[in-house]
């Protein structure tokens, strides 16, 4: 009888060992994959070149069609993969996700990573990245200092960009700028090694094309149009000693692409301070998933070649729990000139800030 007993308890008790351990198996084999991106779709459309600038890559796409195609692609799959992460975290405090997304080594971007090292390339979004988290993990206080100031602005085209804002679209070498960009005809790569280090916008050689917000040479802008700026700054928050805690980076812009439809953008980011046990100072900043808005506002001049009549543009807003929320208009073919689009930010600890961007 007593045997029985003992039996009936190993029998128990190794069913709920065999329970747990095959439970936190299957965790396990979630928290991996989770830690790696949904599959990427690539054909013949897209390759990675040597650029002879420096004998680095650059990705090479078919036409204007592909290069869209992939960036569409890159935005779902990484839209998918961040709900997959939230689903496995489930619902949860702040504090709790906070934890469990870094204990486990989740990152929403990770399909933006994988694409990078499918192609073999050092994108710009992977340069800017690590040199951000460098920098935030080493106090990260002036802002004008953030690698993430980039004036490309879009994560998406990041990944298709070389660090030196440069792609080939068809036969054509683009490259961005913080003002416009240069269409190169050709794949003439010995006019690109030259504009890196001497570029007269006034004065390109030819077979070189300017698209942008023209300055004279003191930066001064020729119209008063704008098709590419933005602002940006930090809102911060403090606990009842009067240290910081909490902050915001916000975020409002008017953007150009080289391809897809020109925007209006306001960006709210979040992070939370890392204390220095010794004084209660930020030992470093991390960025947090919170409840967060952005809402653009504003008027352009509906695709005018000037800005005499502006007309208003419907607002844009989005919230949501994120580590970053866009809020996105866009304005095909538009332009606007300083003081007409505003952006409202609402992030972390109930931080909240309104800005107006001008020039």
């Amino acid at each position: 009888m007593k045997f029985l007993k003992l039996a009936v308890v190993i029998t128990v008790v190794s069913t709920l060992i065999f329970s747990c351990t095959k439970d936190e198996i299957q965790n396990n084999i979630i928290d991996q994959n989770l830690k790696k991106s949904l599959d990427i779709k690539l054909d013949s459309e897209v390759k990675k070149v040597r650029n002879q600038c420096d004998g680095e890559g650059i990705l090479s796409f078919k036409n204007e069609d592909a290069y869209l195609s992939t960036m569409k692609q890159l935005k779902e799959l990484t839209l998918e993969h961040t709900k997959a992460i939230q689903n496995q975290i489930g619902e949860v405090s702040t504090d709790a996700f906070v934890r469990i997304y870094e204990e486990k080594g989740f990152n929403n971007k990770q399909v933006l990573f994988d694409f990078s090292e499918k192609m073999g390339i050092n994108s710009l979004f992977t340069d800017l990245y690590n040199k951000e988290a460098a920098w935030l993990e080493n106090g990260g206080t002036n802002i004008n200092e953030d690698p993430d100031n980039h004036f490309v602005s879009d994560v998406y085209e990041r990944a298709l960009f070389n660090t030196n804002s440069e792609v080939i679209v068809g036969n054509k070498i683009y490259k961005k700028l913080e003002n416009g960009h240069l269409i190169i005809s050709d794949l003439n790569f010995d006019l690109l090694c030259s504009l890196r280090t001497n570029m007269d916008l006034l004065r390109l050689p030819k077979g070189v094309e300017f698209v942008g917000d023209l300055t004279d040479g003191s930066g001064k802008r020729m119209a008063a149009c704008a098709s590419s700026r933005a602002d940006w700054g930090y809102e911060r928050s403090r606990n009842a000693n009067g240290e910081e805690n909490f902050r915001i980076k916000w975020k409002v812009e008017i953007n150009a692409p080289i391809f897809g439809t020109r925007n209006v953008k306001a960006i709210t980011t979040n992070y939370w301070c890392k204390k220095n046990r010794n004084n209660g100072n930020c030992k470093s900043w991390k960025k947090q998933a919170a409840t967060t808005t952005s809402k653009v506002s504003g008027f352009w001049n509906g695709g005018a070649d000037d800005c005499a009549v502006l007309i208003n543009f419907t607002d844009a807003e989005n919230s949501g729990f994120s580590q970053k929320i866009e809020a996105r208009r866009d304005i095909d073919g538009g332009s606007t000139s300083s003081g007409q689009v505003t952006g409202e930010f609402n992030g972390v600890n109930g931080i909240s800030k309104t800005h107006v961007l001008t020039w």
